[in-house]
């Protein structure tokens, strides 16, 4: 016999004091969501990649996101996203802080990207993860997947196992 399952719907109520408080959660709720799936997708992708190139490099791909870009990058011979990939994994290296910006080596970093700078402060919140920049940040990846996997290098590779 199958045993029987119960969902129960909860509905709150707020306060209308409250309402604004939990628009803006459910906005930070989205934008790190978005930007979590983006990394999720990519790095899978050029882990999958390396490791096809070389099942022993970075670790067996079980290395530092930085160290299968750089990898990457250095197989290909072309690092122009290196500022891309370094502007994701640091943002996505502040979910562990809710988004405050804290590095092992303990230090600040510019980046310029899309014709801004990007200034990751130690101790302070990256409040720049706009809808904007997201959107521009689908927008640079898709363009550098395409020429990353157009690069002879890649291209010559006959099968890219996914890791699952």
């Amino acid at each position: 016999m199958q045993p029987i399952r119960t969902f129960v719907l909860i509905i709150l109520d707020f306060k209308e004091e409250e309402i604004v408080a939990h628009i803006k959660e459910y906005d930070v709720f989205i934008r790190l969501g978005v930007s979590n799936t983006i990394c999720i997708i990519t790095e899978e992708a050029l882990r999958s990649t390396v490791i096809a190139i070389d099942c022993k490099a970075c670790e067996s791909g079980r290395g530092s996101f930085k160290c299968i870009y750089e990898y990457l990058f250095k197989h290909i011979g072309d690092s122009k996203y290196r500022t891309l990939f370094d502007f994701h994994r640091l943002i996505r290296n502040t979910i562990h802080t809710n988004g405050i910006y804290l590095p092992e080596n303990n230090k600040d970093v510019d980046l310029n990207l899309f014709g801004m700078m990007f200034k990751f402060t130690v101790g302070k919140k990256v409040d720049f993860l706009t809808m904007k920049i997201l959107l521009s940040l689908i927008s640079e990846y898709n363009t550098a997947f395409f020429e990353i996997f157009e690069n002879e290098k890649i291209k010559s590779i006959d099968y890219i196992k996914r890791l699952f």
